[in-house]
């Protein structure tokens, strides 16, 4: 003897079944992506941590009294009180006739012109 309604009941389930395993499937893959996509930021998140290590270690040397100093000795050409800071001409602008040196000598203020101004 045949079940009535038994067919439409098999068919319904079938149907569920391919439709959760469906909306599985796409979950599954919706996963794997966000997966990608956080492994990419931890790498981002550890090299932008790195960089912000060597900027603040960088930062504390930047701010003591011997980096200011030596950056005012080597980009100023400044000295300390009593020391005298000689600025030599470059031997190419010397070679080329660019900067004309008179029985050895240059004036300090000549120097300064042709290195900050190039006249």
């Amino acid at each position: 003897m045949k079940k009535v309604g038994s067919g439409w009941v098999w068919w319904v389930g079938v149907v569920l079944g391919v439709i959760v395993a469906g909306k599985t499937a796409g979950n599954i893959s919706r996963l794997m992506k966000i997966q990608a996509i956080v492994g990419r930021d931890k790498e981002n998140l550890v090299a932008a941590e790195t960089e912000n290590s060597v900027l603040k270690r960088k930062l504390v040397e930047v701010q003591t009294a011997d980096f200011v100093e030596r950056e005012a000795r080597e980009k100023l050409g400044m000295g300390r009180e009593g020391e005298r800071v000689v600025v030599m001409p470059d031997e190419k602008q010397v070679e080329s006739g660019e900067l004309k040196v008179e029985s050895g000598k240059v004036e300090n203020w000549r120097l300064w012109r042709k290195l900050y101004l190039g006249f």
